[in-house]
């Protein structure tokens, strides 16, 4: 992360990582809304086969090692954690690798719940905020020897940081509370966003900008673009929750039955034919009785 493509490169991790929560907790809350009215169709086979494949786990597993291999290759291979003299050098890269490993951990827990120790599942929001924890613990030390718009930058990617701590934590003993979720969701793309504003902000020559003065004008714009990162993930969130409400109306939003104009017309035709049937019948029987007192 100690480059450009560093902070872009994890804010993407997140904001995928965000996205996926969010299409899914909504696909799922919609769905069962539907199936509870009767309108839930049988799902198809992909998504059948998605269901059984930890994919969330995978994919987070795939990208944290990508990022700490990453982290040690570019620009320049750097696997040392110690120097010939015994001191510590790459602390940077070593940090970064710690919030790699963190995740990495919650993605294997994510498979092993889902393939072989069900027992783990209670435990897969202890160690979601476990990796969020150890994030903050990182970044915090980054608020030391920097000026002040790297201290300032630093310090709300920390507050996004804490608040995904936060609501995920508050997951861990509130498990049925329905907005908690999407507050951690909409606390991770915060977490992702800003890590590619600060990215942008402090290695600018990547995106073609002038260099930002370390000055209170400075902290006080980057403040407000702060607040702007937070309300557009609201709406991100909303959006979002959206496409898949409109998208699941148009594949459940008619109630699947029968007419009952058509059970109505097949009823009175079956009475009928029963009624005629008994009608013959008792005249049958009559015109026999009848023939049998002649022939007495």
């Amino acid at each position: 992360m100690g480059n450009w493509l560093g902070h872009v490169g994890s804010g993407f991790f997140f904001l995928i990582w965000a996205s996926w929560w969010v299409l899914q907790l909504s696909f799922n809350t919609l769905r069962n809304k539907y199936e509870r009215d009767g309108r839930a169709g049988v799902p198809s086979r992909p998504l059948r086969l998605c269901r059984r494949i930890p994919l969330e786990g995978i994919i987070i597993c795939l990208c944290t090692a990508f990022g700490f291999i990453a982290e040690n290759m570019y620009p320049y291979t750097r696997w040392k954690m110690f120097d010939e003299e015994g001191n510590f050098i790459e602390a940077n890269v070593w940090q970064h690798c710690t919030i790699w490993v963190a995740f990495w951990i919650f993605g294997l827990v994510k498979i092993l719940a889902a393939c072989c120790c069900v027992n783990l599942k209670p435990w897969i929001p202890v160690f979601r905020t476990f990796s969020f924890f150890i994030q903050s613990i990182v970044f915090l030390n980054h608020l030391k020897d920097r000026d002040v718009l790297n201290t300032k930058l630093h310090v709300l990617l920390l507050i996004a940081i804490l608040l995904c701590v936060l609501f995920s934590g508050m997951e861990i003993w509130m498990k049925k509370d329905k907005f908690l979720p999407f507050m951690r969701m909409w606390a991770t793309f915060v977490n992702g966003t800003w890590l590619i504003q600060v990215g942008c902000a402090l290695y600018p020559i990547r995106t073609g900008r002038f260099q930002w003065k370390p000055d209170d004008q400075s902290v006080k714009f980057f403040t407000m673009i702060f607040a702007w990162h937070c309300i557009g993930n609201v709406i991100s969130v909303v959006m979002l929750y959206l496409i898949v409400a409109i998208a699941m109306k148009f594949t459940f939003g008619h109630k699947r039955g029968y007419s009952q104009l058509e059970i109505g017309e097949d009823s009175d035709n079956e009475q009928r034919s029963d009624t005629m049937y008994l009608e013959r019948l008792q005249g049958g029987n009559r015109s026999q009785n009848n023939w049998s007192d002649n022939s007495l």
